[in-house]
């Protein structure tokens, strides 16, 4: 189940594991991150001729920021705990196929 809380110390005591601590510290950085990411990639990023791991950088934490919003979603809407393992399961594989199609997208830029 999600975290619903706005400060740590809320979260510390809400967390059922260390794993959904640090999911939920994730979320607040890697969306500061991106948002940062994005700006820079809009107006510096055509001043710069190509940077390979900047743009995986940014597909990389655009989609685990995604994927953990998705799997919050799923444990707090599908109650069904084995329809839950499949959906997440299907979630977890076509991010891994994306981050692989993106990572060799961006190698071939």
């Amino acid at each position: 189940m999600a975290i619903k809380t706005r400060n740590f110390d809320e979260a510390r005591r809400q967390a059922s594991t260390n794993w959904e601590l640090i999911w939920w510290v994730f979320m607040r950085v890697s969306g500061l991150l991106l948002i940062l990411l994005l700006w820079m990639h809009i107006y510096i990023g055509p001043k710069l001729i190509s940077i390979k791991a900047y743009d995986y950088t940014l597909l990389a934490l655009a989609l685990l920021h995604g994927t953990n919003g998705s799997r919050y979603i799923l444990d707090d809407y599908v109650h069904n705990g084995s329809l839950r393992v499949i959906l997440k399961s299907t979630l977890y594989v076509l991010v891994a196929v994306f981050l692989l199609a993106g990572g060799l997208f961006v190698a071939k830029l």
